[in-house]
């Protein structure tokens, strides 16, 4: 659907995308018991947080393409500045959505729960610099309420944000790897100058989230974009990215992790504690990836399918209280992140160097607490279990009457080993039903090895295309009002 520039048209635009969407939420409601959200206005004028228009209530479907996500909103407050005002405010949560806040150092990766973190990089805002990060929600009308609840806290209690604050959105991307992440990175920075139209002048050249162009590579001589085209090119599924290289506008560091942790960051947006522009910007970064993913799909002659979820659960206490793992769907093929020095590392270190890993292995580890024997085979088995779980083909066996594990293949090294699909799983309190997830992960990638279309017919849909190609009517709507918004003021 083509954006109109002409003020009349683009508010007949308006009223023909709410009544089509009011239908096929309708329709939605009454053939798929879909859920949905009764919101305010999704459009703010980023200079005066306020409504720029008085625009009919409307719904907001909660979209096939939505991912698991975390939050991160950085704000400033005049006076309160010290960790006894966040203290104060982690307090307040439970009162506001009945969970208590954590006040965390900026590095703590709590993220089951809501924190509140000082941030160094707001140095120039006057009062306290904060950073409120949500805990990793499911895409649910209760948690989206949930986030809308907090930033009207915080805004009554006179937080504020301006030019030097940022938001940024993190969507789970466990059932890609990192060739897929690279694609999602090149197709969003061509997509770059529609982008900007729905962004504020500040936002168009941050140095905390910038161009590929412009961002340097581990490797001093290359820039970002000229390695996410190695990895391209070369079809490469285990590439990483360090620490130093997330300050641009889609922070790919997270994207080869293991796989429960992967996650593509997009952090370009400007600061807001406004529900409907997080909301909106979260859709669109949601429909952009899916749209990106049927191109590879389309690339590799896959169907546009999604993976059935498998009845598998397996239940155990966490943190206090009951919780179920839930296999939700299995991932392809590929090598999980793994810290040095990890036991995972220690595992595999020495499995290749022998042939085998026994539980003399893990007492030479050191794998044991206060002298318990059965300590050390509990946590062998365990660190197994995770390998088996991310793809490796591992073998139980003993040796002189003891657990031991060995490749099933034979493999002495990390690409021979994972060649099994990965378990994508989800984490749930025990009264939340299994039905309630909104996860479903897209159907597994084919192999590199396998793929003989030139990469290039790739590349070039990448670059080309609108950034609405695929998208909800929903996201389209926030898009083309925002868009107006922005023309107006320029």
């Amino acid at each position: 659907m083509p954006i109109p520039t002409d003020s009349e048209e683009l508010w007949e635009l308006l009223e023909e995308c709410v009544r089509r969407q009011n239908e096929i939420n309708r329709q939605d409601s009454l053939r798929q018991g879909l859920t949905i959200l009764s919101m305010r206005p999704m459009f703010e004028s980023s200079q005066t947080n306020q409504p720029s228009r008085d625009l009919p209530m409307t719904t907001v479907t909660i979209l096939p393409t939505f991912r698991p996500f975390g939050m991160e909103f950085e704000l400033f407050h005049p006076t309160m500045t010290n960790s006894a005002s966040r203290s104060m405010v982690a307090r307040d949560l439970l009162t506001v959505i009945g969970e208590r806040g954590l006040v965390a150092s900026h590095f703590n990766a709590a993220y089951d729960k809501w924190q509140l973190k000082d941030d160094s990089s707001l140095r120039s805002c006057p009062g306290g610099a904060w950073e409120l990060v949500t805990p990793t929600l499911q895409p649910t009308a209760e948690n989206f309420a949930k986030v809308e609840k907090v930033l009207a806290y915080l805004t009554s209690k006179g937080f504020k944000v301006n030019q030097a604050c940022g938001h940024h959105v993190h969507i789970d991307a466990r059932d890609m790897n990192s060739f897929e992440a690279a694609c999602v990175a090149l197709r969003y920075d061509a997509l770059r100058p529609e982008i900007n139209k729905v962004l504020p002048p500040s936002r168009h050249d941050s140095n905390w989230c910038q161009p590929l162009s412009a961002v340097q590579s581990y490797r001093a001589s290359e820039t970002h974009e000229a390695k996410i085209m190695r990895v391209l090119r070369r079809q490469e599924t285990q590439a990483t990215w360090s620490a130093e290289e997330r300050y641009t506008a889609v922070n790919l560091q997270h994207a080869a992790k293991g796989v429960g942790a992967r996650r593509l960051e997009f952090r370009q947006h400007s600061g807001t504690l406004e529900f409907g522009k997080a909301f909106g910007w979260y859709s669109l970064m949601c429909d952009l990836i899916a749209e990106t993913l049927r191109l590879i799909r389309g690339w590799r002659g896959q169907p546009a399918q999604v993976l059935a979820r498998p009845a598998i659960v397996r239940s155990q206490r966490s943190r206090g209280r009951q919780t179920v793992s839930h296999v939700i769907g299995m991932a392809a093929p590929r090598i999980p992140y793994i810290e040095p020095g990890s036991d995972y590392r220690r595992f595999l270190d020495r499995l290749f160097q022998n042939g085998v890993i026994t539980t003399n292995d893990a007492r030479e580890f050191g794998w044991h607490v206060d002298g318990r024997s059965n300590a050390v085979n509990s946590r062998l088995r365990v660190t197994a279990h995770w390998l088996r779980r991310n793809g490796a083909a591992l073998v139980q066996t003993h040796r002189s009457g003891e657990n031991a594990y060995v490749p099933a293949n034979g493999a002495t090294t990390m690409e021979a080993l994972f060649v099994n699909p990965a378990q994508v799983r989800a984490r749930l309190p025990v009264a939340v039903s299994p039905s309630q997830m909104a996860f479903t992960p897209v159907a597994q990638s084919t192999p590199a090895a396998v793929v003989t279309t030139p990469v290039d017919a790739l590349i070039a849909k990448l670059r080309s295309g609108a950034l609405l190609d695929g998208a909800h009517e929903q996201t389209k709507l926030w898009y083309a009002l925002r868009a107006e918004n922005f023309a107006g003021r320029r």
